[in-house]
């Protein structure tokens, strides 16, 4: 399969950059011929509304819409692209956020900023495909019942390289943080210099990056929008997830057998956690057998050449 891929730069550790370079390594990796464009999001102005659209220069569509002649099959990557959908009329649309059931609870000017316009934004990018990905389960659901022109597909991001770290010892004092904080909703979710001195008090140390040993992995977002993009890579390790935002929906999706997670809605729930029976010691009752039977379980459906596969019969049968 021969596939022109837009998307945007692979910049910094940005989740749509990792999705979008793991996804073209796998689809390359499953025998498919893929060439990229890549958009920097550094030379494009922001749209006034959505918020979240960028301004496609008129010289960059017409190098795309010139490339695109020599592809049948076109996927444009990112809601933010939304002149490139609509410009290209792409086989898949990639959707990382659907910003029409964005939900920021405790926080409605945020909720209610990137939902702005979004609706009929969607809507035109939708009028332009034949295949839409959703990443997010909750997201396709509130589409998939529609009367649609475009055919609505759910695959969740894929898991990272295989890790020998499921099997390793649980610490039970640790808690990992993940991500960046560069866009808006996550730099307000994120956990303030007073909370994770609060958290040191009691005796937590703050990790940030890739341990030898498990840990509680904590998921700041407090919002819901998208596929948390380190869920899947969290439980595949063998860590414990506490997440601020309700992920319960996402979760019974994945039809996992296990289930090593806990919605914490607010930080001073975090702390009730910590302080209940040895930070929580009760909620780690898998055993050694149980995470290996999960982390064989999210290997064999969720590899990234598992995706790819599943992608490209969904879109092409």
């Amino acid at each position: 399969m021969k596939i022109l891929y837009v998307c945007f730069e692979w910049e910094g550790s940005d989740g749509g950059a990792i999705y979008d370079k793991k996804l073209v390594r796998a689809l390359r990796d499953t025998g498919n011929e893929v060439v990229t464009y890549k958009i920097s999001r550094q030379k494009l102005k922001r749209a006034l509304f959505p918020v979240w659209v960028k301004k496609i220069p008129l010289e960059v569509l017409k190098e795309i819409r010139s490339l695109a002649g020599n592809y049948e099959n076109i996927c444009v990557s990112h809601e933010a692209l939304l002149e490139v959908v609509i410009e290209l009329k792409p086989t898949l649309f990639i959707v990382h956020n659907y910003f029409p059931v964005f939900e920021f609870k405790g926080n409605k000017f945020i909720e209610e900023l990137y939902r702005f316009g979004a609706e009929g934004a969607f809507a035109r990018a939708f009028n332009n495909c034949e295949n839409v990905l959703f990443l997010s389960f909750r997201e396709f659901n509130n589409v998939k019942n529609e009367v649609n022109s475009f055919k609505a597909i759910y695959l969740p991001p894929g898991v990272s390289e295989k890790t020998k770290r499921a099997e390793r010892s649980f610490e039970y004092n640790v808690i990992e943080r993940y991500g960046t904080t560069e866009w808006l909703p996550k730099k307000i979710s994120s956990l303030s210099s007073g909370e994770i001195k609060k958290l040191r008090s009691y005796g937590i140390v703050i990790s940030k990056g890739k341990e030898d040993f498990r840990s509680f992995m904590l998921i700041e977002d407090r919002f819901l929008s998208g596929f948390k993009l380190k869920l899947l890579d969290g439980l595949y390790n063998g860590d414990f997830v506490l997440s601020m935002a309700d992920l319960d929906e996402e979760i019974k999706a994945l039809g996992l057998p296990i289930v090593p997670y806990v919605y914490i809605p607010g930080f001073s729930s975090l702390i009730d956690f910590i302080k209940d029976d040895a930070f929580g010691r009760r909620h780690i009752c898998y055993t050694h057998n149980e995470y290996s039977k999960l982390k064989s379980y999210i290997e064999d459906k969720f590899s990234w050449n598992s995706i790819a596969f599943s992608l490209v019969k969904e879109v092409y049968g």
